[in-house]
């Protein structure tokens, strides 16, 4: 039985760290001037394409691996940690702080 155990154990952990270190998917944005690099315009919202990269709404500084397009602060690569504007001031336990973003820790 402890045999099973840990080899379930050892394919959540390594299923969780793969799964951690993937890059969050582009989504949909809400349109603020021109749209980030392979983003195209649809109504009032920039949509990726298929090879977009991640991008959030810039808000002063981007945060590490993250580089300006626009009004918005896109990926550098597919790696690119999860990121999100910090909220009064602080992130939560799981993200450190990159200037005005949280970056998560993976």
């Amino acid at each position: 039985m402890a045999g099973k155990t840990s080899a379930l154990w050892l394919a959540l952990l390594l299923g969780t760290t793969l799964l951690a270190q993937a890059a969050p998917p582009a989504r949909p944005l809400g349109k603020d001037g021109l749209c980030p690099n392979r983003y195209y315009t649809r109504g009032h919202f920039c949509v990726p394409d298929e090879k977009a990269l991640v991008a959030i709404p810039k808000r002063g500084r981007c945060p590490d691996g993250y580089h300006a397009s626009g009004n918005y602060c896109q990926a550098n690569s597919r790696l690119s940690k999860t990121a999100f504007p910090m909220f009064f001031g602080e992130c939560p336990m799981e993200f450190y702080e990159s200037g005005n973003y949280c970056l998560s820790y993976d």
